[in-house]
Formats: structure tokens, C-alpha cells, sequence
């Protein structure tokens, strides 16, 4: 009967009703039509959400949301720099980050003044009693080999012109020197382009997703491709800043983030807060 009827007109729609009704009377059409509203609704139950800021990490670009976190935390760190306090003396960050390795900045820099007291100058250190330097670094943890460490350091720069070198080769040649303390010698003493993969660099790089290894070596290779090497020591400095006071270990203030829009929480769960990714759990005390 509706053969000729323009769609839309009013005989059309008539029809239509006319005929929904003949199949809703229908016990076989009934259960088709209640089964295909639910799997509708179904649908639309499990319907992947839109992006909103709370989940933009979906739709950005890793390399964006590197260039993001340089931005934001440059601004909430404008003074962010090396803690280390050396009195600019070259040789003196050298032995201070060494001592740096699985402790804090702050407890070094209550530790150095007395070793600087003690020793003076890189002669009277390398030749020191090896007990008294023990002594002296003992609160630092590890102490038998951050003494030997930095003592063999002293007499290295001393056979080697008294210099803390600049190239990167030649600094990883000194007792005690691994690729984080010779980043911090040559971000610090020479300006030159470093990522410094410390405790908090390492942990906030797999919670942003940058990385998803533990190891600092591969962790810098990451960064590598998507800091510029304009931004690497800005990042490395702004981060640190950022883990110390937001992004801590156990309990990070992500409502107080200003990375929140974008971060993907990598290694951080709903319910129990395990260490961040790539961490692993330890009863020693962190490393600054």
C-alpha cells in the first residue's frame, strides 16, 4: 500500500506505523526487536571514551608530551639546578657526586665541608689515611667505597694534570666515575648537553612513559630521542626538582601535577602505589 508514497509524506508515515505495528503483534518479531535494543545498549554501555585532558596521552605524540614536560616544569622550576654545593672548585663536584651515588644531595653537602676542612686540596686527600676518609663519608652509606673512590679519583686527576677533564671517555676513566656523574661534570663545569639519569630522572621518565627500561644507560638512549640536546640538561634539572617535591616514589601528588593532563601514570595502578616503573623495591635509603 505504500508503493508511489513520497518518503516522509503523511501517507508514508502512516504506513510505517501501521506496519511497526503489525510486527510488534508478531511473538517472533517482539523477541528480535527487545533482543537488538539491548545489544544496542550494550554498545553503548562499552563505548570507548572521548579524550578529555584527564586522558590525552592517547592522542599525543611522545615526542609532544617530552616538549610538554620541558615547558610546564620549566616554568613551575624556574631556578631548578645542580644541589651539589662545590664552592667552584671543579675537582670538588667530581668527589661530590661520586659521594652522591645512593644518598642524597643534602646529606653530601653536610658531609664535604668537613672533608674539604680535613683535606684541603687533592695531594693531601689522595694521600690520606684511608680510616680517617672513611670516617669522615661513613653517614653516606657505602663508605669503604666511596672512600676508596674518591681518593683514587684525587690521585688520578693528580697524575693526569690536576684537571677534571672534559670529554666524556676520559672522565669514565676516573675510579668512581660512571655516565651520571660525568653527565653532572659536564652540565655543570662545561655547559655542554647532558641527560642525567638520576633516582628521580629514571623513575619519572617510565611514569611519563618515555622509557619502559630500568637501566640508566638504555633509559638515556630513550631520552636521547625525543629531549633535543638544547633541552637535555633543563629537563634533567627541572625532573629532579619535580620527583623531589610532586612526583615522589611512594606517594605522588598527582592531583597536584601539572603533568597530570598528559601523563600516563605508567607503573601507577588504581589502589596499591608500588614503586614507579622500572624501580626496584629496597629496604637502602633513595638516592637524591
Amino acid at each position: 500500500p505504500l508503493i508511489g508514497k513520497a518518503p516522509g509524506s503523511q501517507e508514508h508515515r502512516t504506513g510505517d506505523s501501521a506496519a511497526l505495528s503489525r510486527l510488534h503483534r508478531h511473538p517472533f518479531h517482539t523477541a528480535f526487536l527487545t533482543g537488538l535494543s539491548c545489544l544496542v545498549r550494550l554498545r553503548v554501555k562499552h563505548k570507548q571514551p572521548p579524550v578529555h585532558p584527564a586522558n590525552m596521552e592517547v592522542a599525543m605524540r611522545i615526542e609532544d608530551r617530552a616538549a610538554a614536560t620541558v615547558r610546564l616544569l620549566s616554568e613551575e622550576y624556574p631556578d631548578a639546578h645542580c644541589l651539589l654545593e662545590y664552592g667552584g672548585v671543579p675537582y670538588r663536584l667530581l668527589l661530590s657526586t661520586i659521594l652522591s651515588a645512593q644518598t642524597t644531595d643534602e646529606s653530601v653537602n653536610r658531609v664535604t665541608p668537613v672533608l674539604w676542612k680535613t683535606f684541603p686540596d687533592l695531594p693531601s686527600l689522595a694521600e690520606a689515611e684511608r680510616s680517617e676518609v672513611e670516617r669522615i663519608v661513613h653517614s653516606l652509606g657505602f663508605f669503604r667505597s666511596k672512600a676508596a673512590s674518591i681518593q683514587g679519583a684525587a690521585a688520578w686527576l693528580l697524575d693526569n694534570g690536576g684537571e677534571v677533564p672534559r670529554e666524556f671517555d676520559s672522565l669514565l676513566l676516573i675510579p668512581g666515575v660512571g655516565r651520571k656523574t660525568a653527565n653532572v661534570v659536564r652540565a655543570e663545569l662545561f655547559g655542554l648537553p647532558a641527560l642525567i639519569v638520576d633516582t628521580h630522572v629514571k623513575r619519572l621518565s617510565c611514569r611519563l612513559g618515555f622509557t619502559s627500561s630500568a637501566d640508566p644507560g638504555r633509559i638515556e638512549q630513550d631520552l636521547e630521542k625525543i629531549i633535543p640536546p638544547e633541552k637535555r640538561t633543563l629537563f634533567s634539572h627541572t625532573v629532579g626538582f619535580h620527583g623531589r617535591r610532586v612526583c615522589i616514589a611512594r606517594r605522588p601528588g598527582c592531583p597536584s601535577c601539572v603533568l597530570a593532563g598528559f601523563c600516563p601514570r605508567n607503573g601507577l595502578p588504581v589502589g596499591d602505589n608500588p614503586e614507579g616503573c622500572g624501580e626496584r623495591k629496597s629496604g637502602r635509603r633513595r638516592a637524591d
